[in-house]
């Protein structure tokens, strides 16, 4: 009896213990629950409070890189997100240097030198050094792009693909400036020599008005309709923004008959003048 008596107490402590451990374990494991949760609370704020999150990136360059054909105008960089201002703008290197004015609109810095970009001068812009957004968050240095500025010179009619086009006479070769399927019919440059107005053919079989940037950029059919025939595009000396045509109602003939025409160069305000 005394054995059996001394060995039951043992056993008695031994599962007592066991029961206590099994509460310390499942006490520990509410703690470490517990914990966890206001670590993430914490991180939490501290990422409000801190502005972590996506890192700016620049989403898109005008003109764009190694464009060879751009005939100057407002350069533009545009990031994804708000920016420091005063952080790009002191990391900004323009190569050759140029003075000028950077002016924002929205996430877009508009980049534009005094006077315009020099003709036939490859341009190299680069952010280097510290940029940050508007919560300090650091944006990838360096960004780099670079263009070449290209004034059109002499146009003349060219053969593309044995389809009547126009053509830009650069030395000895000929830079086509249309691709068009049809034949172009007449054409005329802009005065700030951005923009190429023509006329062709469309799917109607009539004669309408398009406009090309000259660097192959932007290609845009101004008029349509199948009850008017558009030709001989023109420009207002020192007016790029609007092009002046001359149309004509189909089924008519004679001089009588020709209208006087201008529209917006995205397509708006198309109304007749005479």
């Amino acid at each position: 009896m005394r054995v059996s008596v001394r060995h039951g107490f043992p056993r008695a402590r031994i599962f007592h213990r066991r029961r206590s451990s099994a509460r310390s374990t499942v006490r520990g494991f509410y703690l470490g629950v517990v914990t966890y949760c206001l670590a993430c609370v914490v991180a939490a704020g501290v990422i409000v409070l801190r502005g972590d999150g996506p890192h700016p990136r620049v989403v898109e360059e005008y003109p764009a890189n190694a464009d060879r054909y751009w005939p100057g105008g407002t350069a533009q960089i545009t990031f994804n997100q708000p920016m420091n201002q005063s952080s790009v703008e002191r990391a900004l290197q323009v190569s050759p240097g140029a003075q000028g004015q950077g002016i924002w609109y929205g996430n877009t810095l508009n980049l534009q030198p005094v006077g315009d970009w020099k003709p036939n001068v490859t341009y190299h812009l680069v952010l280097r050094g510290t940029v940050v957004d508007d919560q300090g968050r650091p944006l990838r240095t360096p960004v780099s792009f670079w263009f070449r500025v290209h004034h059109v010179g002499k146009l003349e009619a060219c053969r593309v693909r044995g389809v009547t086009n126009v053509c830009e006479r650069v030395g000895s070769h000929a830079r086509a400036l249309t691709h068009s399927l049809r034949p172009v019919f007449a054409y005329s440059l802009s005065p700030d020599g951005s923009l190429l107005a023509y006329t062709h053919r469309d799917d109607s079989g009539l004669s309408h008005l398009f406009v090309i940037g000259v660097d192959g950029t932007g290609a845009r059919q101004l008029t349509n309709g199948h009850s008017y025939s558009d030709n001989n595009p023109i420009w207002i000396p020192g007016d790029s923004s609007s092009v002046t045509y001359t149309r004509r109602p189909t089924g008519t003939s004679g001089r009588t008959q020709v209208q006087t025409w201008s529209v917006q160069t995205d397509g708006s305000s198309n109304s007749r003048l005479s």
